[in-house]
């Protein structure tokens, strides 16, 4: 396809979802925006919502969904309780799959997923069984870029050991997750020598597992996770961190490279570009395809009202939670463009993330 009919049929796509988002809010306008807040209080008034958490039920991911269920509903119409549900799997493709497919599409029932979900219909069509661009997203609640880290006793302490070093063995959650998939790219375009084990529960077991001795490391680190669930870890210098999976540089890191700077082929590039696009909502929430605009539209003012919460802002930093805020709608326009990238860079973005 050339580039101007893929431009033409991105142009389409998006005209379209902008016509239906203008619909949309013509019918709030004509109702009102009494009746419609009146509508959601009626609907969640004295009813539950299922936060489905792509994590375990323990890490920094389960700080940022406990703290959000605590404060979100006082600023949704109705005030209904929020309980979070575990759901691991897959990387966060179990939890995906089935907010988008099998999970209540009335509104109470609502996703907080893994970063590596945004793109996954991109890169692993076979496996996700979901459609980015119909899901509701809501916002996310941090920007984080993730790191590959070694425990301090290894040898492999710079990312020049990481190449040079006969054999580094990293642990990982399973196929499909962050951890998973930013290992697999450093063993394919940097260091040949990475032994991955996968398969632990979740990121959490990875820690222990490094505390042990039975792994030297791992990828897909957020700094925001980290500080909250090893907070000794980083002032006591019991990780080295190596290689930032990120866009640019991290100011408070400054002199680790992303792995974009030691990558040197130009559509490896591009591929790594298309798949660290997700890091740029690092926690995102989101509501399933059949939800009710009036009630999306709720949400998404709900979740933005919590960011700004001065008790929520409190937790967060008692929990060494960062964040860096993304809205809905800026986040729902930005990754429909994800599906536009040439069939070549897609190709080999899903190999790299394989």
């Amino acid at each position: 396809m050339s580039k101007g009919r893929a431009a033409a049929r991105g142009f389409g796509r998006l005209t379209r979802n902008a016509l239906a988002s203008l619909l949309a809010a013509t019918l709030l306008a004509a109702a009102g925006p009494a009746s419609a807040a009146d509508e959601v209080e009626s609907f969640y008034k004295g009813k539950q919502i299922y936060l489905i958490m792509s994590a375990g039920a323990a890490g920094g991911f389960n700080e940022y969904a406990r703290s959000f269920a605590q404060h979100m509903p006082k600023h949704l119409p109705g005030s209904p309780t929020v309980v979070v549900q575990s759901m691991t799997g897959a990387g966060g493709l179990v939890a995906m799959n089935h907010l988008t497919n099998n999970a209540a599409q009335d509104g109470t029932a609502i996703g907080f997923m893994h970063s590596a979900m945004v793109s996954a219909d991109v890169l692993m069509p076979d496996k996700a069984k979901f459609d980015t661009r119909k899901v509701h997203w809501l916002g996310s609640m941090d920007s984080d870029s993730g790191f590959c880290m070694t425990w301090h006793s290894t040898p492999v302490k710079t990312y020049q050991d990481l190449k040079t070093a006969p054999r580094v063995i990293l642990g990982s959650a399973g196929a499909g997750s962050t951890q998973f998939i930013h290992a697999s790219i450093l063993k394919d375009l940097w260091a040949p020598n990475v032994q991955l084990v996968s398969g632990y529960k979740d990121g959490a077991e990875v820690y222990l597992a490094m505390e042990r001795g039975e792994v030297e490391g791992r990828c897909g680190v957020p700094i925001s996770s980290l500080a909250s669930v090893r907070p000794d870890w980083l002032p006591q210098k019991k990780v080295n961190i190596l290689v930032l999976f990120g866009l640019n540089r991290d100011k408070r890191y400054a002199e680790v490279p992303t792995i974009l700077e030691l990558v040197q082929d130009a559509k490896a590039k591009q591929a790594l570009e298309l798949i660290l696009a997700a890091r740029t909502v690092a926690r995102p929430v989101l509501a399933p395809p059949g939800v009710p605009v009036v009630r999306v539209a709720a949400l998404r003012k709900a979740f933005m009202a919590t960011m700004q919460d001065p008790a929520f802002l409190a937790e967060a930093e008692k929990r060494n939670l960062t964040l860096d805020p993304v809205d809905g709608e800026r986040m729902q326009a930005m990754l429909a463009k994800l599906h536009d990238y040439p069939r070549d860079i897609v190709e080999m973005a899903a190999k790299l993330s394989d």
